[in-house]
């Protein structure tokens, strides 16, 4: 891609901790993006492994990454001052074991120009599994139809997936109270003010780890999105949800270590078959059976995987997708 000095500069952001295994491709993945126009701020977050050398490493290979240490202060407040030094036009966050496809920022950039009335743009994403992409979820959301999810308290998108207009990121920050689900809250307070949209393209690649602080103690996850949900709540003058009626609402995956991966390979596979990629739909489902014995969810993708078309369509209307 010709890049001209016209094209919007993108400051794409990456708060790292510990991930010495996956940061170099994480890295890669944007420095090989064919949109060229961009600054790449890493702040190591105190990592106690090689995390920072490997950034420092890279640094002095590509002038487009500025890299910084600093004591654990927490994603948020990473990502926060990130946003003090940010340059561009866009804003973009990349986790630091995550991917990036390669068309992901000149994907979102062009859709960004052509519809300057948005705050916020989503993709897609597909899942990294043993080191393999797969599960591909995405589809199209207009203005109203992303505020029926916001005000439903759901996600339309993966927040990681967002690209937002840093003038907009600076105003709002993230939440640096918040250990889990600053991404979830910073989107619900833009989307309630500005219009956004989700695209429906798959620019972007989930990385699965049992690892994680999302995924090691499901019930400290719970007490945090049932913070951010009330939160949302009071702004919008309506009564907070008590810890069990969110529990009961929300069980699916409240406490599922995963974080309801079944209902992420569900929807991809019912995508799949209906834009007719049936193939993509069994890959889908044969990586979800390996699961099955953590629940009878991860059969669901497979039966999606061999119905037809219409059949797959009265499923989801009779029993639903499950929300990843």
């Amino acid at each position: 891609m010709k890049i001209t000095t016209s094209e919007p500069l993108i400051t794409v952001a990456m708060s790292a901790y510990n991930d010495e295994k996956y940061i170099r491709k994480a890295i890669e993945s944007i420095l090989n993006q064919s949109y060229k126009n961009f600054e790449f701020i890493i702040v190591d977050d105190g990592s106690s492994d090689n995390t920072y050398e490997i950034i420092d490493n890279l640094s002095s290979q590509d002038q487009r990454i500025s890299g910084f240490k600093h004591s654990n202060k927490g994603k948020a407040d990473t990502l926060n001052f990130i946003l003090s030094l940010a340059k561009g036009k866009y804003f973009v966050i990349q986790d630091s074991d995550d991917i990036s496809s390669r068309e992901r920022l000149e994907t979102l950039v062009t859709t960004f120009e052509r519809r300057p009335h948005l705050a916020m743009l989503l993709s897609g994403h597909a899942i990294i599994l043993d080191d393999r992409i797969i599960a591909p979820k995405s589809k199209i959301l207009n203005e109203q139809e992303c505020e029926k999810h916001i005000n439903s308290l759901q996600l339309p998108a993966h927040d990681p997936t967002m690209m937002v207009k840093t003038e907009i990121a600076k105003e709002y920050l993230f939440n640096s109270s918040l250990k889990i689900g600053q991404g979830v809250d910073f989107i619900f307070r833009i989307s309630e003010r500005y219009p956004i949209n989700v695209i429906d393209e798959c620019l972007y690649y989930y990385r699965v780890r049992t690892d994680s602080i999302t995924k090691k103690d499901p019930a400290e996850k719970s007490r945090n999105l049932l913070r951010v949900m009330n939160m949302a709540k009071k702004r919008r003058g309506e009564e907070p949800w008590s810890e069990s009626e969110f529990l009961r609402l929300n069980s699916r995956w409240a406490n599922d270590k995963y974080n309801n991966l079944a209902g992420h390979f569900t929807e991809s596979a019912y995508q799949s078959v209906m834009k007719r990629k049936r193939f993509e739909a069994w890959r889908t489902a044969i990586h979800s059976l390996k699961f099955f014995r953590h629940g009878y969810g991860y059969i669901k993708p497979a039966i999606y995987a061999i119905s037809p078309r219409i059949l797959c369509n009265w499923g989801k209307q009779r029993f639903g997708l499950g929300q990843s």
